[in-house]
């Protein structure tokens, strides 16, 4: 008879409960605490193809270990489990303070090392911690105001050895810390959107609408993930990044991903100089680290003072949401303009 969520949940409680794969460790008690918490706290769909004999084991050999954390915010566990065929396959229990896109960016990491994956169950938990980083008391989430704490177990298919197990530790790593640099950034960002689009409505009816534009990005249409701002220097070709003004994934200018998205992005002064609109909305050649699976979307917008002198440009990389595709056109700014002159052009 094929076993329900529920009882695979049950069942593997009681196997958590009563220490019979515990291994020979301290603070057996708050291990199992932090294990029931953990349960207890999944979708019971995402136990669905796991037998609780195989997981209690790996769980009491991973929470072990997080019951102490160290300095790094992302602490990665390279575990073993009875893959349930008669043989041991790889696991990573990944802790991670909770933060947006950082769930779905671990499993596009995963994808893209092009590992073979059983199952990756998440749950995050009201965790409280002393000054040494030991676990005090924990709990779920709806039940306290404890930092939240992201507990991920991904459970491979097969045993991996252990040059491409560092590879994949090296590339979830890479992506919890790009989550951690946009969650530390956010509001950086936010207020630079916003006085972005607050300039640009001192230039006339066209910045008016950029600005509008860069309020609809900033509330519902943009997800950003960095910003960088590229100045005019006398006498230079090309524009020179400042390097003071990045934000978020750009401020790395070594990151393997984030390091060379703007390639030829925004370009040379003339190009900018002579394009006919101040927004600027393109894709960049490289694909982001977080979130979706896409290549990066870049917004620019030339920068010029009030007697229309070219300054500079605001360069933005991440992407847009799905919720922007739906956007009507006649609510979209810039979009609804050109849409109103088509119109009048032909007629309508």
């Amino acid at each position: 008879m094929e076993h329900q969520p529920q009882d695979l949940r049950s069942q593997t409680l009681n196997l958590v409960t009563s220490g019979a794969d515990a291994p020979n460790i301290a603070d057996k008690e708050l291990v199992a605490s932090l294990i029931r918490s953990w349960l207890t706290s999944l979708d019971e769909d995402d136990l669905l193809g796991i037998t609780p004999a195989s997981l209690a084991k790996v769980l009491w050999q991973g929470f072990a270990q997080t019951v102490q954390r160290g300095a790094q915010s992302c602490q990665i566990s390279s575990l073993s489990y009875a893959d349930g065929r008669g043989g041991d396959a790889s696991a990573l229990l990944i802790l991670n303070p909770d933060m947006p896109y950082l769930v779905d960016s671990l499993v596009m990491a995963l994808r893209k090392s092009r590992v073979a994956v059983n199952a990756v169950l998440n749950a995050v938990l009201a965790v409280k911690r002393d000054a040494s980083g030991k676990v005090e008391s924990v709990a779920a989430v709806k039940d306290s105001q404890d930092p939240r704490e992201s507990y991920v177990l991904v459970l491979l298919a097969e045993p991996v050895a252990s040059e491409p197990l560092d590879a994949i530790i090296a590339s979830v790593t890479m992506v919890a810390q790009d989550a951690a640099v946009v969650k530390h950034d956010a509001a950086a960002i936010t207020y630079k959107m916003r006085q972005i689009g607050l300039d640009a409505a001192k230039l006339g009816a066209e910045g008016e609408e950029v600005a509008a534009f860069m309020q609809w990005a900033q509330e519902e249409g943009f997800e950003a993930f960095g910003y960088a701002y590229y100045r005019v220097v006398d006498g230079a070709p090309e524009l020179e990044r400042d390097v003071p003004s990045r934000i978020g994934v750009l401020k790395d200018t070594s990151h393997p991903v984030y390091g060379n998205c703007l390639a030829n992005i925004p370009g040379d002064y003339k190009s900018l100089a002579a394009r006919n609109h101040m927004l600027s909305v393109v894709k960049a050649d490289v694909q982001g680290t977080l979130h979706r699976d896409q290549r990066l979307d870049f917004i620019g917008v030339r920068d010029s003072d009030e007697s229309g002198k070219v300054l500079g440009e605001h360069c933005l990389v991440g992407l847009f949401t799905r919720a922007a595709t739906t956007t009507a056109i006649a609510k979209l700014p810039i979009a609804r303009l050109r849409v109103a002159k088509v119109l009048e052009l032909a007629g309508v």
